[in-house]
């Protein structure tokens, strides 16, 4: 519910909601008083809190003062994350459980059960993490971050009830808050559904680990069941036949393009979120509802009419896609026009956003949060 967006001159902009200081910055704001006898209708009234729903740069010196050169952002539910050129890390915010918030540190998180001030789960300002170094990028899940090294390594951290961090060892709630190297190297990309991970090797294979209960993570074993998931990081079969460029989940399904730019989708399928018409899909792929209806596609499969795909989202059940021309793809569930394709019905099929390109844009970024989608276009000229 929040979005972060990192300037060509290095500055950080932020907005949206700062209920647990996601934001960074102060965003306290008094709305501004009505007249007693002024008509006052329902609660769409209210005004927007400007200090929140502005893009607002988080004051430099909290950011460092100047030491750092950012070069990557990322964003869980309720916490932001940055890069540095140098290769660390620094964040704010606080990561969540089933219960609420759990913390962002795990020295405040102890504290705050100590003390139970849950203000110390909070972490309002930009903080370096510790024990990092010579990171090259980072990924985010709902409640989860991943960072890839220059050496080939990936670490976890935050919240892990559904196995996201993909930990051989069992973990403390609060341990958990401190980065944890994972048990595979050779890798070259990183990227998070809401609540499984993915990691791209040098030698060509996926790896996935977390829920697992629509088979978003692409592997088969319990798909369907409530409570599967993935305990470690394990190669994906089902993507071997393909050169995998880059790759995406949303909540309970997923996306990658191929080097070819082929699209393909997996996971959840009642509502949209494959983009594709399931009537020919083999039966043998599908796991069907009560009714007979398609619920899970468990094969990933190529979406056509989709070629020389460059970028990839995903938000809770919708997904996003620009092509080799710069057009912008949506498709999923679309209550509260979440797809920007200007309804409020489910779209089954990929449909280009043609009103939402601009003229004389070409899309080179789509990002996706829960229930929105973010589109970034270079100008012609």
């Amino acid at each position: 519910m929040h979005c972060v967006a990192l300037t060509h001159q290095g500055q950080i902009l932020t907005w949206g909601v700062n209920d647990h200081g996601a934001l960074g910055r102060d965003t306290m704001w008094e709305e501004p008083t009505r007249d007693i006898d002024e008509e006052s209708g329902s609660d769409e009234d209210s005004e927007l809190n400007p200090k929140e729903s502005m893009p607002t740069t988080i004051p430099e010196k909290d950011l460092g003062g100047g030491e750092y050169t950012f070069v990557q952002v990322a964003a869980t539910n309720s916490a932001s994350f940055a890069l540095t050129s140098t290769g660390q890390v620094v964040g704010w915010g606080t990561f969540s459980g089933n219960d609420g918030a759990v913390g962002f540190l795990p020295e405040g998180a102890i504290q705050a059960a100590k003390t139970k001030n849950d203000e110390q789960k909070l972490q309002r300002t930009p903080v370096l993490i510790p024990y990092l170094s010579q990171i090259t990028s980072v990924a985010t899940g709902c409640n989860h971050i991943l960072a890839l090294s220059q050496q080939g390594r990936v670490y976890a951290w935050g919240s892990g009830g559904q196995s996201q961090l993909g930990l051989r060892t069992r973990t403390t709630r609060y341990s958990a808050l401190s980065p944890h190297l994972l048990m595979i190297s050779g890798i070259k990309q990183i990227a998070c559904g809401a609540y499984h991970s993915f990691a791209l090797a040098e030698n060509g294979l996926v790896y996935a680990w977390g829920l697992n209960n629509f088979g978003q993570t692409g592997i088969t074993l319990d798909a369907g069941e409530d409570d599967a998931y993935m305990a470690q990081p394990t190669v994906i079969d089902s993507l071997r036949p393909y050169k995998i460029q880059s790759i995406e989940g949303g909540e309970h399904h997923s996306l990658a393009c191929t080097a070819d730019g082929e699209l393909l989708v997996w996971g959840r399928c009642d509502d949209g979120q494959t983009g594709i018409l399931l009537d020919n899909i083999p039966k043998e792929h599908l796991v069907l509802d009560s009714r007979e209806r398609p619920r899970i596609l468990l094969k990933p499969t190529v979406v056509k009419g989709i070629t020389g795909v460059t970028a990839l989202a995903a938000g809770i059940d919708t997904s996003f896609a620009v092509d080799g021309e710069g057009k912008a793809w949506a498709w999923g569930y679309s209550d509260g026009y979440r797809t920007g394709l200007g309804t409020g019905n489910t779209v089954g099929e990929a449909r280009c956003m043609v009103k939402g390109d601009g003229v004389g844009q070409k899309i080179v970024f789509v990002g996706a949060g829960g229930q929105f989608g973010v589109l970034g276009g270079l100008a012609e000229g």
